[in-house]
């Protein structure tokens, strides 16, 4: 959003990361400043880079949560940003209720407050009075949001400014809940974007005001749409494109979007959409929709979802939520808004699903899309080198090679051969993927035992964290359980983590053989710094095993 590059070009697609970009990417508010606006931002950032303090330095004015256009000179022209926390996950799922009442409820008149039985439940969660309790939570944010609003323009109206400032109202994700942010669901992708053109801006409006329109648009596209406004010219770098102003492009056929690692749950899943189908490839499909997450799973309406799951209360779609994935999704978003059916498997659909797969390969190929790259690789280069300016290396970076491995995987039976070559590839992150897709595959892989078990001596941790992973579970080999251990207390949290999440979703007995290693590493990691996914992790463990409640020691 603040660059208006794409996330799986500069490296930046994992949560709470830090790995460097080019200092010729800024954040778009410093042209702005640059060319006389004053700029403020109240006031989170969250830029997913070691480069966020230049970035915000050179972005903004000021930074902070009493910035605002008050403190500009008279006269001068402005670009506010204004962040409202009232319908973030912290409020809507993840804090307690007592903290959620302080927070939300105790600012909303009676009448205001939404009643659990008036809102419509998704048929992907189970109606009971202590679902609709929790997913009202929702709606309840959203009302304290809106007055919160009306308060920010009335502040505006009061100072004479309402009738020359263009406001742009969206939110940054899906909304925070089961099956929503951190997900390749459209309800995970989608937000609300709205435009307010004051009278004396209503031309620049393409669409006419008071409607809505089909062109899509992506967060990419918000840094060149501004400077486009402003009369700046847009940098060669960005990848998005101006949706107003002097500078606007029409829209492409599709919008590309990507899902990685959230907190401590790695991901990678990558989609496109034309506004009514959305297709999603996932290359973990051995993972479920709800990944382990201490951030998620703390929430009561995730506990309530897990229990009613072990209960065997659930109907299938509401399982789904909980088992394996496909590898390929196609929704058709105007008739299944809630994403139920998926048409990837009918062959009605599959000229079109050849069409949206092609479409989505050659996008990530163009990019050459650096997220294919383990994370321990990903930070290992990014000592010496940005890993924008990496993935352009065709010398150094075998793309093609890693991501056809990584086409494979869930592709089922067919590819297995395939996958089994991978495993002597001389490339390291090829024989990872070829160890993911058959961590994927869904037959019997005892067949092949020999062949994967010799892969056990491959030198390169992630290819051989997942290959050991694959025999234990399948094969109890005591060599690749003890490989586990060993990397959980590796000094690499990387490597640390992708052994405790590879043990999390192995069968459950042999989850369990690892619980007096979880206890001792747990403890030793209380305030060990760069450990807190390491630590999180270990925590998840324990209570998928052993029912240890998790906590937190402050909540904001």
């Amino acid at each position: 959003m603040i660059t208006g590059c794409r996330t799986n070009a500069m490296g930046t697609g994992n949560h709470r990361s830090s790995y460097p970009i080019p200092e010729f990417i800024r954040g778009f508010p410093a042209y702005l400043r640059e060319a006389g606006y004053y700029t403020s931002n109240n006031s989170k950032t969250d830029y997913n880079t070691s480069e966020a303090r230049r970035i915000s330095l050179e972005s903004w004015d000021e930074s902070s949560d009493t910035a605002g256009w008050w403190k500009r000179k008279p006269g001068q022209p402005f670009f506010a940003v204004f962040n409202f926390i009232d319908s973030h996950q912290s409020r809507v799922m993840t804090n307690p209720w007592t903290i959620y009442k302080s927070q939300v409820l105790d600012h909303l008149d009676k009448e205001e407050i939404i009643d659990p039985e008036d809102i419509t439940m998704p048929p992907f969660y189970k109606d009971s009075p202590p679902m609709r309790k929790e997913h009202s939570r929702i709606y309840n944010g959203l009302s304290l949001t809106d007055k919160k609003i009306d308060t920010l323009l009335s502040a505006l109206r009061s100072d004479g400014l309402i009738d020359s400032t263009i406001i742009f109202f969206y939110a940054d994700h899906g909304e925070g809940m089961p099956r929503g942010k951190a997900n390749s669901t459209g309800l995970g992708y989608r937000v609300p974007w709205a435009i307010w053109f004051p009278d004396m801006y209503k031309h620049l409006s393409p669409w006419g005001t008071g409607t809505h329109t089909r062109e899509t648009a992506s967060f990419v596209d918000l840094a060149p749409t501004i400077l486009s406004l402003a009369g700046i010219e847009i940098p060669a770098y960005m990848s998005g494109r101006a949706i107003l102003g002097e500078q606007r492009t029409h829209a492409d056929e599709f919008l590309y979007l990507s899902n990685d690692r959230s907190g401590e749950a790695s991901d990678i899943e990558r989609s496109l959409t034309d506004g009514r189908y959305m297709y999603t490839r996932v290359y973990k499909p051995f993972l479920p929709e709800h990944r382990w997450q201490k951030y998620f799973d703390y929430a009561e309406i995730c506990k309530i979802m897990v229990n009613d799951y072990s209960a065997g209360i659930l109907d299938p779609v509401q399982k789904r939520t909980f088992q394996k994935r496909s590898a390929e999704y196609l929704y058709d978003l105007e008739k299944d808004p809630w994403e139920i059916h998926n048409l990837a498997g009918e062959q009605a659909y599959e000229n079109q699903l050849v069409k949206f797969r092609k479409a989505l390969n050659d996008n990530l190929s163009e990019i050459r899309d650096i997220h294919f790259l383990p994370e321990y690789h990903l930070d290992s280069i990014s000592s010496s080198i940005t890993p924008w300016e990496y993935r352009l290396k065709e010398d150094r970076y075998s793309f093609e090679d890693i991501f056809a491995a990584a086409s494979l995987s869930g592709m089922g039976s067919k590819v297995l051969k395939q996958q089994l070559e991978l495993l002597k590839h001389p490339n390291g992150d090829v024989r990872y993927w070829a160890g993911v897709g058959l961590r994927s595959q869904s037959i019997d892989l005892g067949k092949y035992r020999n062949q994967i078990i010799d892969a056990l001596g491959d030198e390169y941790p992630p290819a051989k964290i997942i290959i050991s992973g694959i025999c234990h579970n399948d094969f109890h080999e005591s060599m690749a359980r003890d490989y586990l251990e060993e990397t959980c207390r590796n000094e690499n949290p990387h490597l640390a983590l992708m052994a405790l999440q590879t043990i999390m979703y192995l069968d459950e007995e042999n989850s369990r053989s690892y619980l007096p290693m979880i206890h001792e590493l747990y403890a030793g990691l209380e305030n060990k710094k760069g450990f807190e996914g390491v630590r999180d992790a270990c925590e998840m463990l324990l209570y998928v095993l052993e029912g240890k409640e998790l906590s937190y020691e402050l909540f904001w």
